[in-house]
């Protein structure tokens, strides 16, 4: 499939908190462990790193497994659009006439006269929701590392590819 290439989808690391104890020390530990062995738990209360993605709601949803990460629970709406990663496996024909339909739903559930969390319940889980996230060093080291390969749903992929380009320029 096509990589995604959405202009909401993003995912940065804007804050981490080191809790005492040397970055020298836990590059020293990064650098000497066999690939794949998991990081120390200190690491955990070390560094606790937080931030912000955006990403389609099926995606979220296989995130959202990652029980060591705290993470909001979006509210699923139509305003950040849908993820047109899914409309380009599509041929174009058929993504045309989807775009079209997913416009008049968007219409047609706007009207309807039920509440925002209610029509959450109506939206296809290809639209976008924005979701802030907290986890220790460790446990996103884990995360990217699980969720980067080429084997992973490409939406998935490239937020772990986000925040692994972002723990890189950190450390």
């Amino acid at each position: 499939g096509r990589r995604p290439n959405s202009p909401w989808l993003h995912a940065h690391v804007f804050d981490h908190r080191w809790n005492g104890g040397y970055q020298e020390e836990f590059k020293r530990i990064v650098e000497e462990r066999p690939k794949g062995v998991e990081l120390p738990s200190l690491l955990n209360k070390k560094c606790q790193v937080s931030g912000v993605y955006t990403i389609d709601f099926r995606s979220f949803r296989d995130l959202h497994r990652q029980r060591s990460m705290n993470q909001s629970m979006p509210l699923l709406t139509t305003k950040l659009g849908f993820e047109e990663w899914y409309l380009q496996q599509m041929p174009e024909l058929m993504a045309a006439k989807v775009r079209g339909w997913l416009e008049d739903y968007r219409s047609r559930l706007e009207m309807l006269d039920l509440s925002p969390e209610d029509k959450q319940y109506l939206t296809p889980m290809g639209y976008k929701v924005s979701v802030e996230f907290s986890v220790g060093l460790a446990h996103l080291v884990y995360v990217i590392e699980l969720r980067t390969p080429q084997t992973v749903h490409p939406t998935v992929r490239q937020i772990a590819q986000f925040w692994a380009k972002d723990l890189i320029k950190m450390f």
